[in-house]
């Protein structure tokens, strides 16, 4: 009786962790699918007829005919391995091989801010483009599925092996050949996804940024239109504390690349962070990061406050203080 309680547990722990496998697997031929139905009934017609331009193609799909090409293969390493499987065998040294074959999707998703800006327009001026995207949607391939849903799916591909990872470790043994690989492959794909969700921050702050300069357009800003936005706090308090009894007032500020950016709103009883138009902003002083100094400070006021070159500004949170304390001081000795 004992032994057929253990051989029932061993069982169910085995079911698990193969039903796991499954999973990685069958989402990976959903994935593949789906990126093969764009190349098919997408970038394959539209690049034979005039609707888009090339330049426009290349910036709606991006690399997304090599990120195919590339699970394709991933694919086919999971199917031999899967195809023999047995209580024994390991996926994880599948991943661990294949994880080159996901870097693709780093390019993907640094294009896909802007892949869907250029979508959106190219959907505005050409009918024709619209109508294929309707017929398309229906198309057993596409599953209802829009080409927005479509085109996101490498931007969500790597964060979802990561969890299919972290699960098939908890189903797996430790004593089991396959519990070192999982574990160095879920290290790898954690690496990548940070990776990816880094680029995909920085892709929408920029894209921020973009539409903030429609809104601070005409301002002497330095050099702004080359430099990343990394950060902005609308109606942030900022006491100059090289003035001595010179009292806090909100700004607008913004952190790029290279400068730190008071602005102030030339409209009085207006929130700066709902103020629309140049004409509404003024630029008050810029700090080159270049040399600067940075340290947090104490405020009987404020909170969480950073001192950047004797301004002394309420960053908001803890965490968002240390990221600005990394980026200024990374900049102090260029």
């Amino acid at each position: 009786m004992i032994r057929g309680k253990i051989q029932r547990r061993q069982f169910k722990v085995v079911k698990a962790r193969y039903q796991t496998v499954l999973e990685l697997l069958n989402t990976e031929v959903a994935y593949v699918d789906y990126l093969q139905a764009v190349v098919d009934y997408y970038i394959k017609p539209l690049s034979v007829l005039d609707w888009v331009s090339a330049q426009e193609i290349s910036q709606i799909f991006g690399n997304l005919e090599t990120v195919c090409a590339s699970n394709t293969k991933l694919l086919s390493l999971f199917k031999n391995k899967i195809d023999n499987w047995n209580v024994d065998s390991t996926i994880g040294d599948v991943l661990l091989e294949g994880i080159s074959l996901l870097s693709p999707h780093i390019d993907y998703v640094k294009n896909y801010s802007d892949s869907k800006v250029v979508l959106a327009a190219c959907l505005k001026k050409s009918e024709n483009f619209r109508k294929l995207l309707d017929i398309v949607r229906f198309m057993p391939a596409s599953q209802n599925k829009t080409l927005n849903d479509l085109l996101i799916m490498p931007v969500q591909r790597v964060p979802r092996y990561r969890l299919i990872l972290a699960d098939l470790q908890k189903r797996t043994p430790a004593n089991h050949p396959d519990f070192p690989f999982l574990a160095k492959s879920h290290d790898a794909i954690s690496d990548l996804a940070t990776t990816i969700n880094e680029t995909n921050r920085r892709a929408t702050m920029l894209d921020d940024w973009k539409k903030e300069k429609d809104n601070l357009a005409g301002l002497e800003i330095p050099n702004v239109a080359d430099r990343g936005l990394l950060d902005k706090i609308p109606n942030a308090m900022v006491l100059r504390a090289n003035r001595p009894g010179v009292k806090e007032e909100a700004y607008y500020v913004l952190l790029t690349t290279d400068y730190l950016i008071l602005c102030k709103s030339q409209k009085k009883r207006m929130s700066l962070s709902t103020i629309k138009g140049a004409g509404n902003f003024k630029v008050i002083e810029t700090v080159a990061l270049a040399g600067a100094t940075c340290k947090p400070a104490e405020s009987a006021t404020m909170q969480h406050v950073l001192d950047i070159s004797g301004h002394l500004i309420e960053i908001g949170d803890p965490e968002k203080l240390a990221r600005w304390t990394k980026v200024i001081t990374s900049q102090q000795k260029k």
